[in-house]
């Protein structure tokens, strides 16, 4: 991946970042003699997986430096806290092998491939580092992303091959965006910027069917041609979705004071809360708000090459037809 500096960064930070990323492409040796997954790209979509490891193949990757600092961060904290781990297992690089089934009567062995970040010899914990937002917490109730428990489940899989023992799995989130002040000031909010939080940990058999299932999705997806209309799409939740709306204003507010799924529905709710206020309000405005997906949007390095992406962009802004 060819990583630009069209912002403008310091030189020794354009130079740090970029001399962070090849040491992790160093470290990701491209296997030929089987089909080789590593469990940081199998918690992604297949289509987002299968499309990453083309572009790669084709080195059609471009990156600017800006959009790394966060990756920079993360890799910081990474090194240094696996300078004090003692003789507890820290970034150990770990291989297994796995026998899925695209089809009935296909096998195939894959290599699986991992790093966890952080095993306790003592008592079995093993911890994956996150540089985080707030946000993560703050819009799901405390419930991470589901793909935080599944990396952690994975990489205790091929722990587990190696003869390690797992009795815990947990996130610790460094809060890249916490403030003390608005902790203070609002109880909902992280009061500390560190926040560990505990993850499910899978059965032997469930994680291993779990692992065979999404490897064979993710094998099947990398067979297949990339404009290929057998290509699985991505989930509106893989996309971090957020659905069209309508949006109805009245006495030429900012706040809209009712939202639909059609034109239609959006009046009729409105006009049912002006008359259940009972005050005098117009519509004055009726406003189609298109929906987005934001990770398609601000974080897939591939949606160039994402039909479902062009798809989206081409036909989720539609002109409202003028009336007769």
């Amino acid at each position: 991946m060819k990583i630009t500096n069209d912002t403008g960064l310091p030189t020794p930070l354009y130079k740090a970042i970029v001399n962070q990323y090849l040491k992790g492409a160093q470290a990701h040796q491209q296997y030929t003699d089987m089909p080789t997954f590593r469990v940081s790209s199998l918690i992604d979509p297949p289509r987002l997986s299968a499309l990453q490891h083309y572009a790669e193949s084709k080195d059609l990757l471009t990156e600017d430096a800006a959009e790394r600092i966060y990756a920079l961060l993360g890799s910081t904290i990474h090194d240094i806290v696996a300078q004090w781990g003692g003789d507890d297992l820290a970034e150990e690089k770990l291989e297994g092998f796995l026998d899925v089934y695209p089809d009935p009567d296909t096998r195939v062995r894959c290599r699986i491939l991992g790093t966890p970040d952080y095993l306790s010899m003592k008592d079995g914990v093993l911890t994956d580092w996150k540089i985080a937002s707030k946000w993560e917490l703050l819009l799901s109730d405390g419930q991470l992303r589901p793909e935080r428990a599944l990396q952690l489940n994975f990489y205790a899989w091929l722990l587990r091959h190696q003869g390690y023992h797992v009795n815990k799995l947990q996130n610790v989130l460094i809060l890249r965006d916490w403030s003390k002040t608005e902790a203070a000031r609002d109880q909902r909010m992280p009061q500390q910027q560190v926040v560990i939080v505990e993850q499910p940990m899978m059965g032997h058999m469930e994680v291993y069917r779990h692992l065979s299932e999404i490897v064979a999705r993710h094998l099947k997806a990398r067979e297949l041609p990339i404009d290929s209309p057998d290509m699985p799409r991505c989930t509106d939740e893989e996309r971090w979705a957020k659905p069209a709306k309508w949006a109805v204003y009245v006495n030429n507010n900012k706040t809209a004071i009712a939202l639909g799924d059609t034109k239609e529905e959006a009046i009729e709710k409105a006009e049912a809360r002006i008359a259940q206020r009972r005050t005098k309000a117009t519509i004055t405005n009726v406003e189609y708000r298109p929906g987005k997906s934001n990770r398609c949007e601000h974080y897939c390095r591939v949606r160039h090459l994402c039909s479902q992406w062009l798809e989206e962009i081409q036909t989720n802004n539609p002109k409202e037809e003028e009336d007769e």
